[in-house]
């Protein structure tokens, strides 16, 4: 049986931080699901929504603040927003199962995972464009289109543009 956590441990732990990966990785998922979204000058952190008001509060849009204006932000849960860096690390080579928000994120990616085990990782995100362009920029890690309507879209894509596979909504 393959198990994947969701956003960390949810539920269980503050949704996508350090302390859901560390928690998941103590119940031996076999992939720790968390949602990644870039900021403003191009770096990667562990967040869900386009905007910080659900989680922190504050209606500022994620792709609108800086490294250092992220670090600042306080969250309901007092917990720090880490970066897709510190999620690695702490990951400790537990595989991530990436779901990447919004845009202008494949080249990004691809860099960030470069040097690291391919094996270690899938993407998946329903911006699949971007997606795809990340495919043929790291054709070595598993890419899933995303289907939050039609799958059979989704499914269409993925055989088109060779992708891994498509990852379903259960809605």
């Amino acid at each position: 049986m393959f198990v994947s956590s969701h956003r960390g441990a949810a539920g269980l732990a503050p949704e996508n931080t350090l302390t859901g990966i560390s928690l998941a990785k103590k119940y031996r998922v076999n992939a720790i699901e968390i949602d990644v979204r870039m900021t403003r000058y191009g770096r990667i952190v562990l967040w869900h929504d386009s905007r910080t008001i659900k989680t922190a509060g504050k209606n500022d849009k994620v792709s609108d603040l800086t490294l250092k204006e992220i670090h600042l932000t306080v969250t309901n849960s007092g917990h720090p927003i880490p970066t897709l860096e510190e999620a690695i690390e702490e990951a400790g080579g537990t595989r991530l199962a990436l779901d990447l928000k919004g845009s202008n994120w494949a080249e990004t990616l691809a860099k960030t995972l470069s040097d690291k085990d391919p094996k270690d990782f899938f993407v998946s995100s329903d911006n699949h464009r971007e997606l795809i362009r990340f495919n043929l920029l790291s054709p070595n890690i598993e890419v899933y289109a995303s289907a939050w309507g039609h799958a059979f879209d989704a499914l269409y894509l993925a055989r088109q543009a060779r992708l891994d596979g498509v990852s379903l909504s259960y809605g």
